[in-house]
Parts: C-alpha cells; sequence; structure tokens
C-alpha cells in the first residue's frame, strides 16, 4: 500500500477558491488543530507515525499539546518521565525512562495538560501526523495521504467548524437535512467512504494528481527548506 503525503494547507486553498466565508477572521489559524481532529474522528493508524519529541513551555501549570498529536506516548520533565491522572488514578506511562515520583499532568478537553507544577520545560514524545511548519502564517499544518475522497471529506469538516464557530459560509448551514447544503451532514455521510478509499492502493490515483495539489506534495529532503507552501494559495 502505497501512502503519498500532501500538505493539508491544500484543504485551505479548496476553501478559499470556492467559498465566500464571512464573519470568521481567525478560521485559518484554527483550520491545522481542525483537520488533526477529523483524522482523528477517520481513525486510520497507518497515518500516525513516532514525531520528534515536542518541546512545550508550561506557563501557569498548563502546557499546549502539538496539533497534530494522536497519541501521547509519556511527557518527560528533567530526563524522568511523568505519571499522568485519568479518571482520578495516578498512572505511569510504559516505558524505560526512568520515572520522576514528584511531577505529574492531567489532560483537559481543550488539548492542554495541567501539570503540578507553576512553569517550565517539558518534552512530549507521541504519535501523530507530520506537520509542515509555514514561515508566513507562523501555522504548522498536518501532512495527510493524498486521497481525493480525505480531502473533500476535511473541506467539509472545516467548513463545519467554521459555522458552528460563528461564522458564515455563503449558501451553507447547519440546519438544512441536505448534504449538499450542510457540511456537517456531509462530513457525517463521508466518513465510510474515507475509511475504504484509504485502505486502497494510491498508486493509480496518483497517477492523475491534479496540478492544483502538486505544490502541497511533500517535498524531497534536499527542497524541505526552500519554499512556504501557502505562497501557492
Amino acid at each position: 500500500m502505497i501512502y503519498h503525503d500532501i500538505s493539508s494547507e491544500v484543504i485551505i486553498a479548496k476553501i478559499e477558491n470556492s467559498y465566500t466565508i464571512t464573519s470568521s477572521t481567525d478560521w485559518v489559524n484554527r483550520a491545522p488543530e481542525w483537520i488533526a481532529d477529523a483524522m482523528a474522528i477517520i481513525d486510520m493508524p497507518l497515518s500516525y507515525k513516532m514525531q520528534e519529541p515536542y518541546e512545550m513551555e508550561i506557563s501557569g501549570k498548563r502546557g499546549k499539546l502539538p496539533c497534530n498529536v494522536e497519541r501521547v506516548l509519556f511527557i518527560t520533565k528533567d530526563g524522568k518521565a511523568m505519571s499522568y491522572i485519568v479518571d482520578g488514578a495516578m498512572l505511569q506511562p510504559n516505558t524505560e525512562i526512568e520515572l520522576s515520583g514528584i511531577y505529574y499532568y492531567e489532560y483537559t478537553k481543550s488539548g492542554h495538560i495541567m501539570c503540578n507544577f507553576t512553569s517550565g520545560t517539558v518534552y512530549v514524545y507521541y504519535k501523530g501526523l507530520d506537520s509542515a511548519y509555514n514561515k508566513l502564517t507562523g501555522l504548522r499544518f498536518p501532512y495527510i495521504p493524498y486521497n481525493r475522497v480525505l480531502l473533500n471529506a476535511l473541506e467539509y469538516y472545516v467548513l463545519f467548524k467554521i459555522l458552528q464557530k460563528g461564522g458564515a459560509v455563503l449558501g451553507f448551514n447547519l440546519s438544512d437535512n441536505n448534504e449538499f447544503t450542510n457540511p456537517a451532514l456531509a462530513w457525517k455521510l463521508s466518513l465510510k467512504a474515507v475509511r475504504i478509499s484509504l485502505l486502497d492502493d494510491y498508486s493509480e490515483s496518483m497517477e492523475n494528481i491534479d496540478n492544483a495539489s502538486l505544490g502541497f506534495l511533500r517535498p524531497t529532503s534536499n527542497e524541505k527548506d526552500k519554499r512556504d507552501y501557502l505562497n501557492l494559495i
């Protein structure tokens, strides 16, 4: 099975070129996290890979997990793995790294962790979607498998979140029982097709990749630092 990665910035380009959005000034900033959330809902483990440890600052006992995280393996402070709290129980990560007997954390629904210390630096070891940093926006956009069914579904999800957050998309709403005007319904109905499609061999679809998406393909190692993908939007 061949997976070809593409920057999820292509979703931003597709939406900006196809829809009229008003009453929402921050949807582009929110889009990377929405896309990562959608990929977690789709739940295709082959898309997730071990990432480089993420250096995270703790301030006011809080730290923000990376937007592309799918599963945290463990978090370290001062070179030792921290325990964590789930449903009131103190748990220890499955790792050979020495455990800290002092520091611990718990997850929040907002994608943060709450620690038992006020400030400092921790390192998050996790699996997630690979991501590309864009210098123009200061955002990290997750890489996703190139698949047209997936791209359409993620487009629906971002439109749904824009509307859910109070934005307006011309011709769309969340009340119609019509997948062509209600992106939340279109997203829900697309999930089965997306999962089936992602299990197929990608090589045939890549032969016909459209020119509009070429600039968002994962660059080779010698090209990786030479371009800002959002310049193509």
